[in-house]
């Protein structure tokens, strides 16, 4: 018995060496990172997340490679005419998307169309992809966001006097996490769809809502 032990176990700091960050997974999926050397050029990128808010500006600059409006509802309307063709992985660097959260959406959309169908949610099936890119509009992307907050109004925060979000049921303290495009910056509600616990309370996959959509969801009236 304590030879199968020993063989099949393994201390602690070989078990903590097998846990990986999302950010290493995503660059084992984006593609092998080069091996270092003493030649290496770090980018020129002094603050990563003002460059990333940069990246993402919907407003100011027509050729940033992503648009953000809502967080992370935003590219669900992003999927652009060609994708399913077009190389996925030159497609997701190029806008700076995460190829495997890529390849779970399209699935997704798959299966939804799917199930719609036979739920007659649908009268007919869809066109094959490719379609035609056309932004939702901003009364259909409301209501969308609505429908996410049906089922996540726990996982709601509201700014606070002190600029910092406070969740509306416990009021706790939460803080959007840096890999997140809405970081750093304040609305007067988020939605996150997860809460993780590290150096801080952070919320991830986060969307910008109303503070009065809360109220009506909790009431059932979103």
């Amino acid at each position: 018995m304590d030879a199968l032990v020993s063989r099949y176990s393994r201390p602690a700091f070989q078990e903590e060496n097998t846990f990986r960050d999302e950010e290493e997974q995503d660059l084992e999926l984006m593609g092998a990172a080069p091996p270092l050397s003493l030649k290496f050029a770090m980018p020129p990128v002094a603050h990563p997340s003002s460059w990333l808010r940069a990246a993402t500006d919907d407003r100011s600059n027509p050729d940033c490679p992503i648009k953000i409006a809502h967080g992370t509802t935003t590219l669900a309307f992003r999927f652009q005419g060609g994708i399913i063709n077009a190389d996925r992985t030159l497609w997701c660097k190029k806008r700076r998307v995460n190829l495997r959260n890529m390849k779970t959406a399209m699935n997704i959309r798959r299966q939804l169309r799917a199930l719609c169908l036979k739920e007659a949610l649908l009268a007919e099936a869809p066109p094959p992809d490719p379609q035609p890119f056309a932004p939702l509009a901003p009364e259909r992307a409301e209501s969308l966001l609505k429908c996410f907050l049906r089922g996540f109004v726990s996982k709601t925060a509201v700014l606070a006097p002190d600029a910092s979000y406070v969740t509306s049921q416990g009021k706790h303290v939460v803080a959007i996490h840096p890999a997140s495009v809405l970081h750093g910056q304040k609305r007067e509600a988020i939605m996150f769809l997860e809460h993780v616990y590290t150096q801080k309370n952070y919320a991830k996959k986060v969307s910008v809502i109303q503070a009065n959509w809360i109220i009506e969801a909790l009431q059932g009236g979103a």
